[in-house]
């Protein structure tokens, strides 16, 4: 499997044993899933509010082993690691339940890196789509920084631009409810350039949502 070489230690403990959730069957039960639930905030953008529902929180530094977690999930290898979180997370979403009937459409956020394959939110639309209903559109497209988003400030951040690839205006009209994906929230800003990218080309009435595996500090 692609998981023994992305790296082959449980995270918490070092056993060999380790899973797809990168840790062993232990440090799972007893570090991990407890860790795991469906969690909210909310997002204004354009005096709108958006519900932003992520996975798990995380404090840099406060655990060694969950920001290792963050660091390999970016790796091109973490398929098999981005299935098992997101099934953990569709098992917790109830509301998966209702849009059965609805025309819904994933939208992964671009990357913020220079020339650099976002694998981390290809993989969450891939692993979401065999999840739920729904379908994955990549419409979206971002002019990166040159640095390491991590690396700017929160005013770097904020000039993120992200635009709408005209070529699917005609596709995106159709879907009456959007979920939106990025790894990880932290300022918010990246996400809050997405929805004004898109929100002139939705139908009216649809409804957004938005997807985070984690999230880092406040929105």
């Amino acid at each position: 499997m692609k998981i023994q070489f992305l790296y082959p230690l449980c995270l918490r403990c070092g056993s060999l044993a380790v899973r797809c959730s990168l840790f062993c069957r232990n440090c799972e039960n007893d570090f991990l899933l407890p860790r795991l639930r469906k969690q909210k905030r909310t997002l204004d953008v354009d005096g709108d509010t958006y519900p932003v529902d992520f996975l798990l929180h995380w404090i840099p530094n406060e655990s060694d082993c969950l920001s290792e977690l963050v660091y390999l999930l970016k790796s091109p290898l973490s398929y098999s690691v981005w299935k098992f979180y997101v099934e953990k997370f569709c098992q917790l979403d109830h509301q998966l339940k209702n849009q059965k009937n609805t025309a819904t459409v994933i939208i992964p956020i671009p990357g913020s890196h220079l020339k650099k394959t976002a694998y981390h939110t290809m993989y969450f639309a891939q692993s979401w789509q065999k999840c739920s209903p729904g379908v994955t559109l990549s419409c979206l497209t971002s002019q990166p920084k040159p640095s390491e988003q991590k690396d700017l400030s929160l005013g770097e951040r904020s000039q993120v631009q992200v635009s709408f690839i005209e070529d699917f205006t005609n596709e995106i009209y159709k879907y009456e409810h959007i979920i939106l994906i990025d790894d990880i929230v932290t300022s918010g800003h990246t996400i809050q350039a997405s929805l004004m990218a898109l929100k002139p080309y939705l139908r009216p009435g649809c409804v957004v949502e938005i997807k985070a595996l984690l999230s880092r500090g406040k929105i």
